[in-house]
Order: C-alpha cells, then structure tokens, then sequence
C-alpha cells in the first residue's frame, strides 16, 4: 500500500508542471483541469504525450481519459464497460456515458438491488426516470451524482498539495560495494525529488543520503551524507552531477543494501525574467555586433533608437531615429530627466470625463503627485499650457495625465502610462 501511495503522489507531483489544478480521488486516481493550459504546452495530446512519458519511470499501470467534467472522467477512467475514454465534448462525453452500467456511481451501490428490480441498467436508464420521484425513492445524492458526470457542476475536491519534506527510500536487490552503481542506483530517486521540487515551486540547498548496510536489524547500520550546495539547485542534471562528485570521493565502510534521500532545506525557486536577447550580451561590444548584425539584416531604417529632444513638450521630447552607428549611449542627465516620465506615451493624448469634479478612465482617478507645469512653444508652436499630474486607478495602475489651464471649465487628458 505504502509503494501504491508513493506512486499516487507521484504521479499528482508530475501533474502540477502542467497545471496547479490538481486533485487526488479514489481509486487512485489522479484529476487534471488543463484547459487553461492547452495553448502553453501544444495541445492536448502534447500534454497527455509528456505525462506518460513523465509517469513511465513509476513501474505501475497508467490509463487516461478526458472529459469536460471531472466526474465524467473520473468514469471513462475507472468503468470497465468503456468503449472510448476521450470525450473532448459534452455530446461525445454523452454517447460515451449513456451505455455505462449505472452501478459504476458510487450513490448507487446501495440501491442496486431497487435498480435491478425495476430494469434499470444504465446511465441511459437511469436518466430516463422521473427525477422528483426517484429523489423521493433514493434521495438526492444519485441525481447530484449524475448530473455532476453529465454537466459542470461544483466540485468540492480539495487541489492536490506535495508534501512539505521529500523523503525516498529504496531496497536494493542486491548488495553494491562501488560507488558508480549507488551513483546509477540515486538517479531514479533524484528525478522524484527534482519532480517534487518543481510541484512545491522550490529549489534545494541542502540535502541528505542514507546508505544502509543491513535490512533487517531494528538499529540498521548506515552511512549518512549531508551534502550543501552554495547556490540552491532544482534541475536533475546540476543535482545528479553535485551528487556524483560527492559520492565519488567517498570510500565505503561496508557493501550497501538501501538508499534513503531526504531533503533537508529547501529555499522559494527565484525566477528571472528573460530578455529579449541572449544572456550573452553583456558588454558593449556584443550589443554593438548585436546592432550590426541587425542593421545589415534588416536595414538603416528599421532599427530605432531613442533621441530624446531638448523640449518640454512630452509628444516632441519624445523622438525616434535610425540606429547611429556609434551606438550612444544616453547621458547621465538625460537619464535623470527621464525618470519622473511614464514609459509609454499615447500618441494623441485622450480626453478623459469627469466625476464628481475628478477625472476617469475605467475608474475614479486619485492624483499622486503635481501639479509639474509645462508651458512652452509659444515661439515657434504648438504652444502649451499644462498641468501635469501622476494619478492611481482603484487597480493601482498608475497614468500621467495633464489639465488645460486656458479652459473653462477645466478639460483633462490622459497622456501617458506607467509601468
């Protein structure tokens, strides 16, 4: 039972590099809700694909179905009367179910000697009954039963959540005395414990392996290794190889006959954002042949550059140019100026309306900060005469917006947005 649970859990750790909507029912089985997921991993059978191959290294018996409703495919997977498991659809989930003996609901175990009785077979039977007499018969829980197969109803299973210590142990069939076979031996353990890492969403930094000498003593003779790693790890190739070099230096006291692995610290997995660009391009010379490459590629006139002007006017500061071909950099007081300005830009600044004498757009605006006052342009036009404020929706979301102070009543436009 204990090997069987260790399989179920598994099998649910595997699961969650899909989708975090997972959930354990009996028996033993395992319940994904992967429509929010289709598009990020290919499709449907890209995912089924990847978790058989994910689960194959188990040892143990893997049937799949799919349903649009957790009850149903919990059905296909677990009746022996199935013809076909996938039913992408509610009208193919019907023509699958309908044929189904009616015993395969849990509710109906106990009425079947009633359901026998009056020549109710199947699902299809089942639902061709009166539904407020049979409710008055054998009350509620059978009709709640079958309309959660047929239709998507509430569910209230609880997601799936991996255990907060991994600890794996594994009896040998015989006994190792060489470090390389233990090493061969730990690789199958390690990808149960990288797989719990990803489903806690965690790296490890501290780890435990337990070589034991004799099965069957109460006080079992072992050899215990801590091993520290400086920057946390959760990948199967930096750990196994961590692991190998540890291993390979250390002489053994006697032939082994189990291993046990334990993690002892585990830290929150740090994700850094990717760029748009190689990691590789770290210093100017890169950038620049980075720079050439594109130009050449796709021409003088399709890279930009930003060339802030020496304006007031945001819509005229605001500039772009081809590419120099020495790749200037802005200056220190060029970057200090642009701080305080948002990081887009409307290209024509949007009226806003009014509520209660405060500015709106999707909700109520508060005003942060300002007023900055901008007014310029009278020698050679547009000329303007603005008040500049930085305001926060009910959401957070922060703009930049500006009131016309040559107009009565005031008018407000929204010109740029944070980010």
């Amino acid at each position: 039972m204990q090997a069987q649970q260790s399989i179920f859990d598994h099998c649910a750790q595997h699961a969650l590099a899909y989708t975090p909507a997972v959930y354990q029912t009996e028996p033993h089985t395992v319940l994904l809700e992967v429509e929010a997921s289709l598009r990020l991993f290919g499709g449907l059978r890209k995912i089924l694909y990847n978790i058989r191959k994910r689960t194959s290294t188990l040892h143990g018996p893997l049937s799949t179905s799919v349903a649009p409703t957790p009850t149903g495919a919990w059905l296909l997977t677990n009746a022996r009367q199935v013809t076909f498991r996938y039913a992408c659809s509610f009208a193919s989930l019907k023509r699958a179910l309908d044929p189904l003996s009616c015993l395969a609901l849990t509710s109906a175990q106990e009425h079947r000697n009633w359901l026998d009785a009056i020549g109710c077979k199947t699902f299809r039977d089942l639902r061709a009954l009166p539904r407020a007499g049979l409710a008055r018969r054998i009350g509620p829980a059978l009709l709640q039963e079958l309309d959660a197969a047929y239709s998507q109803t509430h569910t209230s299973l609880k997601p799936y959540q991996p255990p907060s210590r991994f600890i794996e142990r594994l009896d040998l069939t015989e006994r190792i005395e060489h470090t390389v076979a233990i090493t061969h031996a730990l690789e199958h353990m390690l990808l149960q414990l990288c797989t719990w890492l990803i489903a806690k969403r965690s790296a490890l930094t501290r780890l435990r392996i337990m070589l034991h000498h004799e099965r069957y003593k109460d006080s079992a003779v072992l050899t215990q290794h801590d091993i520290a790693f400086a920057e946390p790890v959760h990948t199967f190739s930096s750990l196994a190889l961590l692991v190998h070099e540890h291993l390979e230096r250390l002489p053994l006291k006697d032939s082994v006959v189990a291993l046990t692995v334990e993690s002892l610290d585990v830290t929150e997995l740090q994700h850094t954002a990717g760029g748009l660009f190689p990691e590789t391009l770290r210093t100017p010379a890169e950038r620049r042949k980075l720079f050439d490459l594109l130009t050449s590629r796709l021409g003088p006139q399709s890279l930009l550059h930003p060339a802030p002007v020496a304006d007031h006017r945001p819509e005229i500061a605001n500039s772009w140019i081809c590419t120099p071909t020495n790749h200037e950099k802005p200056t220190q007081e060029d970057i200090l100026q642009l701080l305080e300005r948002p990081f887009w830009l409307l290209p024509v600044p949007l009226a806003l309306r009014l509520e209660r004498d405060r500015p709106f757009y999707q909700t109520t605006l508060e005003l942060l900060r300002g007023p900055e006052r901008l007014e310029c342009g009278w020698w050679d036009g547009p000329s303007i005469a603005r008040d500049y404020f930085e305001a926060r929706d009910k959401t957070g979301a922060r703009y930049w917006i500006y009131r016309e102070r040559d107009t009565d009543p005031a008018h407000w436009y929204l010109h740029g947005i944070f980010s």
